[in-house]
C-alpha cells in the first residue's frame, strides 16, 4: 500500500506540474500576441464621424437612384421594337420618383455632375410623361401609335445612357477615394 500512496502523490505532482506548464505557455502566447504591433489589415478602425456617415448615406441613396433610373432605361426598347407597347404599359412611369431629391443628391456629389443630372432629369421626366400619356388612353389600348414620337424617343434613350454612366462612374470613383474603402 505504501507504493500506492507514493505513486498517488507523484501522480498529483505530475498533473500539477503539467497544468502549470500549460498555463505558463498560454500566458506567454497571450503576452506575445498582445504585445506585437497590429498589421495594417488588422489595425483598429476609428469609427466614422457623423458627417462621414451622413455623406455615405447620401451616396448610397444616390447610387440606388442611379441604379433605378438605369434599370428603367434598360427596360425600354427602341421605338421600332415589337416589345415597345408591352414595355411602356408594364414599366415604371416615374410618377413617384423625386427628381428634386435626385438633383439635391447629385449637387452634394460634385458640381461637375450637375449638368448630367439636369439632362437625366429633363429626359427621364419627358419619358415618364410620355408613358403616362400612353397609359391614359384606356391602358394604352386606344393610344394613336402613329403619332408616337419615335425619333425623339430614340434620341432620348440614346442621350440618357452617357450621363447615367457618368454619375455611376463618379459615385464609384468617390467611393474608392474615401478612407476606409
Amino acid at each position: 500500500m505504501a507504493w500506492f500512496s507514493l505513486s498517488g502523490v507523484q501522480l498529483h505532482a505530475i498533473v500539477l506540474a503539467a497544468g502549470l506548464i500549460v498555463s505558463g505557455v498560454l500566458a506567454v502566447i497571450t503576452w506575445i500576441y498582445r504585445a506585437r504591433p497590429a498589421s495594417p489589415g488588422q489595425m483598429p478602425v476609428a469609427p466614422p464621424s457623423p458627417e462621414a456617415e451622413a455623406d455615405a448615406a447620401l451616396r448610397r441613396e444616390l447610387r440606388a437612384q442611379v441604379a433605378f433610373l438605369s434599370r428603367i432605361l434598360n427596360e425600354l426598347p427602341p421605338a421600332d421594337s415589337s416589345r415597345l407597347t408591352e414595355a411602356i404599359l408594364n414599366g415604371d412611369d416615374l410618377r413617384d420618383f423625386s427628381f428634386p431629391r435626385f438633383r439635391a443628391l447629385v449637387s452634394e456629389l460634385d458640381a461637375a455632375s450637375d449638368s448630367a443630372a439636369a439632362m437625366v432629369e429633363t429626359n427621364m421626366s419627358w419619358l415618364g410623361a410620355l408613358i403616362r400619356e400612353v397609359r391614359s388612353k384606356r391602358s394604352g389600348l386606344h393610344y394613336d401609335w402613329t403619332s408616337f414620337p419615335r425619333r425623339r424617343y430614340n434620341e432620348v434613350l440614346r442621350s440618357l445612357r452617357p450621363p447615367l454612366q457618368q454619375l455611376a462612374s463618379r459615385l464609384n470613383d468617390s467611393a474608392r477615394s474615401q478612407p476606409g474603402n
